[in-house]
């Protein structure tokens, strides 16, 4: 059921990430709990089962991360983790050539000295502890940074000492002006993709009928 008026899901939270179809939450024991869609494995609770009930999965985390049909998150020892859709490398590995044996129902480790993640689409980005940038998986129009278009299944280092703090308010005004301007984000992406599955199960096609039944849509069985 759609909410027009907020309404108290948890308590003792810390810190909340969301996709178009699942949310993850930290809460204040760090212990990290995910809800949604699950349709390739991304609350990471070894199924692909739907939660309208947020589940634990996850315990000493510090952050976390929600992409399309992925989540990212970091453990306070400083190790990335990832779970769900690896079909671009977006969980920052790629074993195979095969869709079907790049999906991570449990949390996998990727990396360790990781101190911040994000996601956008298929695309992660992870700051380590000695301040260098990294990014992983789709590279539409350039997003990853590294000067190519092509995917990246294993992470590439986009730059050095990259401190937040240390951003002027004109390079937080143009990193934000990039994004608003180049890519669907938060309410008009969500509004999009709604939009998208709607016209999808209007039409009765495979996918739609897949999407109305709540079934991964996107190839498997």
């Amino acid at each position: 059921t759609d909410r027009l008026t907020p309404i108290q899901v948890m308590s003792n939270v810390g810190a909340v990430a969301a996709s178009d179809t699942h949310t993850l939450f930290v809460k204040t024991d760090r212990t990290l709990w995910a809800a949604g869609w699950n349709t390739l494995g991304e609350l990471g609770d070894e199924t692909m089962t739907q939660r309208a009930v947020a589940v634990q999965v996850a315990t000493n985390v510090k952050t976390a991360a929600a992409g399309n049909y992925y989540s990212l998150f970091v453990r306070m020892d400083e190790t990335l983790w990832g779970m769900g859709d690896n079909e671009s490398g977006q969980l920052g590995f790629r074993t195979s050539d095969n869709y079907q044996n790049e999906i991570y129902p449990l949390p996998t480790r990727i990396t360790a000295g990781v101190k911040a993640v994000a996601a956008i689409d298929s695309s992660s980005f992870f700051i380590k502890t000695d301040g260098s940038l990294w990014a992983t998986g789709e590279n539409w129009f350039g997003r990853l940074g590294d000067g190519t278009t092509e995917d990246r299944n294993v992470p590439v280092q986009i730059a050095a000492n990259v401190l937040t703090k240390d951003l002027t308010d004109d390079q937080v005004q143009r990193l934000r002006d990039c994004i608003e301007k180049q890519y669907r984000v938060e309410g008009d992406l969500r509004r999009e993709t709604m939009a998208n599955i709607k016209r999808l199960k209007d039409i009765g096609c495979y996918r739609g009928r897949r999407h109305a039944k709540k079934l991964p849509a996107r190839g498997q069985r």
